[in-house]
């Protein structure tokens, strides 16, 4: 078996066969609006339309923020489902990685979360390799917590005493609930 046929399964995201160079690259405009509780960006590739959500928060004396993403179906509902029906997967990731990654310089944020309640799995693939870009802003990374309802990968300041973090991790754990 060659190494690449580990990586092909049907079905799902081919990481193996993303164009890297294009993800990192993909310079996509996104329009920015606030919401409550925090900011939407939309933006389309592909005629297809999708949503970036930034939800800030507060824990204790420091500052944190949920992101989440989906696409919008042609009636305006949002789908948190995977799919793999776009020509160029790399494209949308890169939109992704890259719209956070200059919206967050924006905040003053110890933490970062990324939730994943459906498609846990193949979120997660995914939410890892994003935090894995940020986790030098932040110093530590947690992934795969487990939560009643799915798993969250936390990125957080290593200013952080070990003690808040733990004690966050929980409240994250229970408010899933």
């Amino acid at each position: 078996m060659k190494l690449q046929e580990l990586f092909d399964v049907p079905g799902e995201l081919n990481w193996s066969r993303l164009d890297v160079f294009e993800m990192f690259a993909t310079e996509i405009p996104i329009k920015w609006s606030k919401t409550l509780p925090g900011l939407e960006g939309a933006f389309s590739i592909e005629d297809n339309d999708y949503i970036i959500k930034i939800e800030p928060g507060t824990f204790q004396n420091f500052s944190f923020a949920n992101i989440a993403f989906c696409r919008v179906d042609d009636t305006g509902e949002e789908e948190y489902e995977l799919t793999n029906d776009t020509k160029n997967p790399a494209k949308v990731l890169g939109a992704i990685i890259n719209g956070v990654n200059k919206k967050i310089n924006e905040f003053e944020l110890d933490a970062i979360v990324f939730a994943a309640s459906n498609n846990v799995e193949k979120r997660m693939k995914f939410y890892n390799k994003l935090a894995n870009k940020f986790v030098k802003n932040f110093g530590r990374i947690i992934t795969d917590v487990p939560a009643c309802n799915g798993k969250f990968t936390i990125l957080i300041s290593s200013k952080i005493p070990k003690s808040d973090r733990d004690a966050f991790v929980e409240l994250l754990k229970t408010r899933s609930k």
